[in-house]
Order: C-alpha cells, then sequence, then structure tokens
C-alpha cells in the first residue's frame, strides 16, 4: 500500500493495516537480486466482473508470467493462495 490521501477514484481503504488510505500495488521481487521485478498496480474492479478463479489468482499468474518455465520458487501468503494457482504454475 502506498500512502496517499488524495483525490483519486482507485484508492483504497483498508482500515487493519498501518497505512489506513493509499494505492494498493501488488509486486514481485526477487530477493536475491534485491531489487522488485514486476509492478501491478490495482486500479479497481474490472469491467467484466468477478474474475474466474479470483483476484489473488489473477495476480500471482500476471505478475509470474515472465517467469515461467525457469524454474522459479513463488512464494505468497494466504491471501494469494489456491488450488486451482498452485495447479497453474506447476503445469506451466
Amino acid at each position: 500500500m502506498v500512502n496517499f490521501k488524495g483525490q483519486l477514484s482507485m484508492k483504497q481503504y483498508m482500515p487493519m493495516t498501518p497505512t489506513k488510505w493509499g494505492i494498493k500495488v501488488w509486486e514481485y521481487a526477487d530477493f536475491s537480486k534485491g531489487y522488485g521485478c514486476n509492478l501491478q498496480v490495482y486500479t479497481g474492479k474490472q469491467d467484466g466482473g468477478a474474475t474466474e478463479h479470483g483476484l489473488g489468482y489473477c495476480v500471482v499468474r500476471d505478475l509470474t508470467r515472465p517467469f515461467l518455465e525457469k524454474y522459479y520458487h513463488v512464494f505468497c501468503d494466504n491471501f494469494f493462495t489456491s488450488i486451482p494457482l498452485a495447479c497453474h504454475l506447476l503445469r506451466d
């Protein structure tokens, strides 16, 4: 969450986090190199409505797309973890 208190349609409110208002940013970070490799800014719900597998699945799929078939380890918390995601990552 990037702290932001101005006027913006994609600003998010998360009351249980240290930064209550801001812009939600998903990041793929390579800890062995020490920097972020891929970013995705959450701009809100897509026009198509609900996704087939959920938001967490789509975020991990999109952020790891450049690294598929390169034998990387993917670590994520329980928001992103799902059986369809595990099957997708093992298959590709």
